[in-house]
């Protein structure tokens, strides 16, 4: 998504976390910083885990749970002198606020006719009908 709201078609990480914390974050609930989204979405992708390099300063782990419980109590196998450097989210919560976050995105940028011919432009990339 930050990718196709920024304003030049190369991004970065701080393009990402500059949208997570518009469209993202702001009253989601989420125990989370867009830091700590990028290093998680690093580590899910380039090494299918929650990352095993050393953390910036400042930022934790995600750990991910779903079902009934709440995230923030967190695995029982973590280490409790280790949970300052994690936090525990929910998928579902983490779906729902990355769903609204686009629904929010797409309509802000949709009022800006040259953000809205970028966006066009961009998705069609990725896009496509399937009617």
């Amino acid at each position: 998504m930050a990718y196709l709201g920024a304003d030049t078609p190369q991004t970065s990480g701080l393009d990402f976390q500059k949208w997570a914390d518009v469209y993202l974050l702001p009253k989601s609930g989420l125990d989370c910083t867009s830091a700590e989204l990028w290093l998680a979405r690093c580590g899910l992708l380039h090494q299918n885990t929650a990352g095993n390099r050393k953390l910036p300063l400042g930022t934790r782990y995600i750990f991910y749970s779903w079902g009934t419980s709440e995230p923030r109590q967190g695995p029982q196998h973590v280490d409790a002198s280790k949970r300052d450097q994690c936090t525990f989210v929910g998928i579902e919560s983490l779906r729902d606020t990355l769903y609204r976050g686009m629904i929010s995105f797409v309509g802000e940028i949709s009022k800006e006719p040259s953000s809205r011919e970028r966006l066009l432009l961009r998705s069609q990339k990725y896009f496509a009908s399937l009617d």
